[in-house]
């Protein structure tokens, strides 16, 4: 079960560094889409982003509305605001707020209409999924040594 935990925190720190800077870098191309300083292609790909992940968004509430008739919680993994304090925690089962985890929606929607269309190499979006990959495995590789050292 520490395992999970520890690949849990990686995976969820590392997406929330690709998710901030995505989301960053997504509101630069809204701000753009303002000045309409963008062509037709791009301003595709920002429309299509916000209704998928709407669609995504809205898909993931019915969910979860439906698992309460099954007795099943999943407000304790994706909920708003912070529980037991923190943003991403696992002290009493895994969790992520539910703002970062609409912001990693968008990122990764986004991405993918990027890769679709054409506006990222094939070569950039290897990039862009090797390196968190490789951050995780690093990352968890580190909690464990902690971990058995007796220093976490």
């Amino acid at each position: 079960m520490m395992y999970v935990g520890f690949l849990f925190i990686s995976f969820m720190t590392v997406m929330s560094f690709y998710s901030f800077f995505s989301i960053i870098s997504f509101a630069g191309t809204v701000s753009y889409l303002k000045g309409n300083q963008l062509d037709e292609l791009q301003k595709q790909v920002v429309y299509e982003s916000f209704a998928y992940t709407f669609l995504t968004i809205v898909g993931l509430h019915f969910i979860q509305l439906a698992a309460v008739f099954f007795r099943v919680d999943l407000t304790h993994i994706v909920s708003p605001g912070t529980f037991q304090g923190t943003f991403i925690g696992m002290d009493k089962g895994f969790h992520m707020d539910s703002f970062f985890f609409d912001c990693l929606i968008l990122s990764f929607v986004y991405f993918l209409r990027k890769v679709k269309y054409g506006l990222i190499s094939p070569k950039e979006a290897r990039k862009r999924v090797l390196i968190p990959t490789i951050l995780t495995l690093i990352l968890f590789a580190v909690c464990s040594v902690f971990y058995y050292l007796g220093t976490w």
